[in-house]
Order: structure tokens, then C-alpha cells, then sequence
């Protein structure tokens, strides 16, 4: 049995579109790779912290990072800097200029249970991937310690290793990790972008990859809950009754906008009388409020499953999320589109050659609502046009994103 390790596992998360993402992945493995073992790297490890105190003439103290003793050992810096050492409390690069430093510090961090457990997880695999989706964010842990660990399977165990479905910064993004993609592609054996801004970003930089759609695409009517949506509508008292859906965006700043949201939300109300505030990922807590305010408002929260079918009975869909967008596209809903921290939903849209192409802003929304609104009604007027044509691209994009699915199979022996 082949062992295919997936660095940056993001089930558990309370993100229905990462929980789809790996839900696609694992079935494409089990379409394309056969008997492959999936074992995974999970996100919380990526920025899991051990400090390690440096002893003149002796190995270093290794602490977890989240223990109580933290602040005591944090206070020997100043004692430590003395000495002409360094407390360290990450193993991964902040640049592609940190390299060397890393590569020699994970050589002599074999004591770090951080360590220890990726390095006995490599070393297991046939092939190592990185899901590459937070890539489009400013540099974090997640990101470089995903594309730190492609590359030490890949050069320091002699791993098949790639990087895949990412989403970069913007040509004149994120300096730090474009760096880093510079660095680390070029060695890698497969890299793949999920949408059009990224692949011209890649190509600006003169960095090889494919253009593949994100897996979500793949999936199939079988992995929809029509009969939990049915059921929770009726619960609610929807079944039967038009009602539009709006979920916000990941990672914009959202505070003090409950007031604007409430506007929108009520201007929509006038073109469809009932809300369906999709409740996940980033603003959901902003959307369960509003919900408790306003009449024929109703605030979902539960599993992806039962997004597509609720989608695909609403009249419209207004998002930033990524994934929502996709699943709307799916099942031929159409939708009108806040921005999101990259160029991702703009990208998105390129490749669902979707016409609504303006994106609103969604830390201004008092100054959106009007031309979000005649953007809604100018959808609706052509909806059945648009239904046709998003689920027409939606299964050509299916059949594409397969192809993730036999490079994978490809890397294992």
C-alpha cells in the first residue's frame, strides 16, 4: 500500500469549504491512487511552538511552547543572549534567505517532539503534498511551514513532493513568500495554481505550474444532504418560500459592520423577502447577530453537505467566501461577489467566465448596498441564461480538477 502524506489538513476547522476541499481530495485518491494510505500533516501542527533554550556544552532544553513554565524560560533571554545564543521557538524560514539556518536547525532538532513526529511522518511517505489554498495570505506558519516541509522531503529525503490547489500572493504581493515560492518550486515536482491570477502571477515570476481547478469541483451530487437541507428548511419554515443567500468573507476586517450588513440584508428583503445567512468561517458571528434582529432572517450552521442543495434552491447568492461561490456555480445559482484578501475570488470569476465581474468592498458596505442591489435584480433578470451557463462551465471545471488526482497517482511508485 502506497503512503501519500497531505501536509496542511484542515478537517476539524469550522470552514465548510476546507472540509469540502479534503473531502475531494481523499475521494480523487481513492479514484486515481488505488490502495493509497492518506496520512496527514493537521494546520495546527504547522504552528504548533517548542522553544528550545541553548545550554553551553549541552544539548538544548526543549519546552512546549503552550506550557505554563513558558513565561520563567522566556525570562532567561537576556541571560541566553549573554552566552552569544539564541532562543529559538519556530523551526520553519521567515525568508528564502533563512534557509540554510533552517535546514541546519531541523538537523539538530531531532529531541523536538515537533520534529521528531514530522520527520517520522516523512520518512514513512512515498510522497508528499502540500494543499496550498493560504498561500494567497500575507506569510504565516501555516504557509511556510507547508512549503518548508515540501522541500525538506524533497531535498533532504529524497521524497516526490509538490505543492497543489494554490492560491498565490499578487504579483506584487506578499514579498517574503513570493520568495519563498521562487525558492521551493523549482524543486519541486508538481505545482499547481487553482485559478487564472494566480497562473499569471506564477508566469510574472517565471516559476512553471498547471492551472487546476480546486477539487471541490469534483464532487458529485452524492456528497450533497438534500434531505437535511429539506428538513432544516422546513424546521425553520422555509419549505416552499423564495429566500436568497449571503455568507461575508474570511479575514477582512468586520467589526462595527453589523449595522451595514443589516442594511444590505434589509435592501436584499425588498427584491426577496426571506434571508438565508450562511453561517461558517469568517463573519459568522456578525451573521448570527444580525439574524436575532431582523424578521425573515434565518442564521444555518450546519454541515456543508447541505449548502449545495440550499443553494440550489435560492434565488441568488452574495459572498466573498471562495467556496461558496463554487458550490453556488454547482448548482447553477447565481451570485453577485464581495472581494476577499486576494486576487482568489477575481481569479474564480475569470475561470467561471462568470459577466457579474464587479467585486464590492466589503469593510465599506453602507457605500455598496445600491449597486449591490441593482446588481442582484440584473442577475435575476437573466437567471435562467445564467443557471445554464454556470452549470454548464461548473461540470467542464469537474472534469478538469480530476486532473489533480492523477498527478498525485503519478508521484507514487
Amino acid at each position: 500500500m502506497n503512503n501519500l502524506l497531505l501536509i496542511n489538513d484542515t478537517a476539524g476547522i469550522d470552514n465548510w469549504g476546507t472540509e469540502a476541499t479534503m473531502d475531494a481530495l481523499r475521494a480523487m485518491f481513492e479514484t486515481h491512487a488505488g490502495d493509497t494510505l492518506l496520512t496527514t500533516i493537521p494546520q495546527y501542527q504547522l504552528t504548533r511552538r517548542y522553544l528550545q533554550l541553548p545550554i553551553p556544552f549541552g544539548r538544548p532544553i526543549v519546552v512546549d511552547g503552550e506550557s505554563r513554565g513558558v513565561g520563567r524560560l522566556r525570562g532567561l533571554k537576556k541571560l541566553i543572549a549573554r552566552v552569544g545564543t539564541q532562543m529559538t521557538d519556530s523551526l520553519f524560514p521567515v525568508s528564502a534567505n533563512s534557509f540554510a539556518l533552517a535546514e541546519s536547525r531541523w538537523a539538530r532538532s531531532q529531541r523536538n517532539p515537533l520534529v521528531a513526529d514530522l520527520a517520522r511522518k516523512i520518512e514513512a511517505a512515498d510522497a508528499v503534498i502540500y494543499n496550498g489554498e493560504l498561500l494567497n495570505f500575507a506569510l504565516n506558519p501555516v504557509s511556510s511551514g507547508g512549503m518548508f516541509l515540501t522541500w525538506v522531503a524533497k531535498k533532504m529525503y529524497g521524497k516526490p513532493s509538490g505543492v497543489i490547489n494554490q492560491t498565490t500572493p499578487s504579483v506584487d504581493g506578499d514579498s517574503a513568500m513570493i520568495g519563498l515560492l521562487r525558492k521551493i518550486s523549482p524543486v519541486l515536482d508538481l505545482v499547481t495554481v487553482r485559478e487564472p491570477a494566480s497562473k499569471r502571477a506564477m508566469d510574472a515570476w517565471g516559476i512553471d505550474c498547471e492551472l487546476v481547478p480546486d477539487p471541490v469541483f469534483w464532487l458529485k451530487a452524492d456528497n450533497y444532504d438534500f434531505d437535511g437541507a429539506d428538513a432544516w428548511l422546513a424546521a425553520v419554515g422555509l419549505g416552499g418560500s423564495p429566500y436568497f443567500c449571503i455568507s461575508l468573507s474570511s479575514g477582512l476586517p468586520l467589526s462595527g459592520g453589523k449595522d451595514a450588513v443589516a442594511d444590505l440584508i434589509l435592501a436584499l428583503q425588498r427584491v426577496v423577502p426571506n434571508a438565508l445567512l450562511l453561517g461558517y468561517g469568517g463573519g459568522a458571528w456578525l451573521l448570527r447577530k444580525v439574524a436575532q434582529e431582523i424578521e425573515r432572517c434565518y442564521f444555518f450552521e450546519g454541515d456543508y453537505q447541505a449548502v449545495w442543495p440550499l443553494l440550489k434552491q435560492a434565488e441568488f447568492l452574495v459572498s466573498g467566501h471562495y467556496h461558496d461561490l463554487i458550490m453556488s456555480a454547482m448548482v447553477g445559482c447565481p451570485f453577485v461577489a464581495f472581494e476577499g484578501l486576494s486576487h482568489k475570488i477575481k481569479g474564480l470569476l475569470g475561470l467561471l467566465g462568470w459577466t457579474q465581474q464587479r467585486l464590492y468592498n466589503l469593510t465599506c458596505l453602507d457605500l455598496e448596498i445600491e449597486a449591490i442591489c441593482e446588481d442582484v435584480k440584473n442577475v435575476l433578470t437573466r437567471k435562467t441564461q445564467l443557471q445554464s451557463q454556470l452549470l454548464d462551465r461548473a461540470s467542464e471545471l469537474g472534469l478538469s480538477a480530476s486532473r489533480t488526482g492523477k498527478a498525485l497517482a503519478d508521484l507514487l511508485p
